[in-house]
């Protein structure tokens, strides 16, 4: 039996961060029907996209100053998946330290949202329903015999319903012993950069991370961000 999601205490981390949080659930009515129906954990409930059309006309803050949430650069959506451990550990901690990031750098974020029985593709229709250009999926990985705690990081520029995997960028087994969260978070940082970029993700966005880049260095997007795709 997977463990329940802790929302509540994922959303209080964020919002101990400053982070404005949304609660939403997918179509899969409980665990039993998540594992057992996974296209409804691709898909949002019905209340929940109603909570989204509201939400696209509330305010949130960036760096390039107040406006709605819908029309912003980035939207981090994080669930359980099929790790809530996973979640529990890591997503607050990476969350916080990627969108501090983010909005430090003249970027726009909505609120994060919290997909409870949420499966990868779920974010596509949530950054979509909130306007924004790139979603940032954060969702626990199917549990291994020595990493029951893996977090799994997925981008997609132009989220929409019916995204499929190719056009993604993965990064995996992010945890204390496997990828470091401050490496995760550089290694997203600029695949970030690289999709607004190139206007594109998935598999023609190479990671192909400098070890020296820092994250959003605007030297680094005007050279070796330029050499991302084939």
């Amino acid at each position: 039996m997977l463990t329940p999601f802790d929302m509540a205490g994922v959303r209080a981390a964020l919002e101990q961060g400053g982070v404005q949080c949304l609660e939403l659930h997918s179509a899969a009515t409980d665990t039993a029907e998540f594992l057992a129906r996974p296209d409804k954990g691709r898909q949002l409930s019905d209340d929940s996209r109603e909570a989204l059309r509201e939400a696209a006309d509330a305010t949130t803050s960036g760096a390039k100053g107040a406006k709605g949430a819908k029309g912003a650069d980035i939207c981090v959506v994080i669930s359980s998946g099929l790790s809530a451990r996973a979640v529990h550990e890591n997503a607050a901690p990476f969350a916080l330290r990627f969108l501090e990031q983010a909005r430090s750098s003249g970027y726009t974020t909505t609120p994060v949202a919290l997909v409870d029985h949420g499966r990868v593709a779920v974010a596509d229709e949530v950054a979509h329903l909130l306007g924004a250009r790139l979603v940032v999926m954060l969702i626990g990985e199917r549990p291994g015999l020595s990493s029951p705690n893996s977090l799994g990081v997925y981008l997609t520029h132009s989220p929409a319903p019916g995204c499929t995997d190719e056009a993604r960028n993965c990064i995996s087994n992010v945890r204390p012993g496997g990828l470091a969260m401050e490496e995760g978070v550089r290694k997203l940082c600029y695949l970030v950069q690289g999709a607004f970029a190139a206007g594109l993700t998935g598999v023609n966005l190479k990671d192909d991370m400098p070890g020296d880049y820092l994250p959003f260095a605007p030297a680094q997007a005007l050279t070796d961000l330029t050499d991302l795709t084939d």
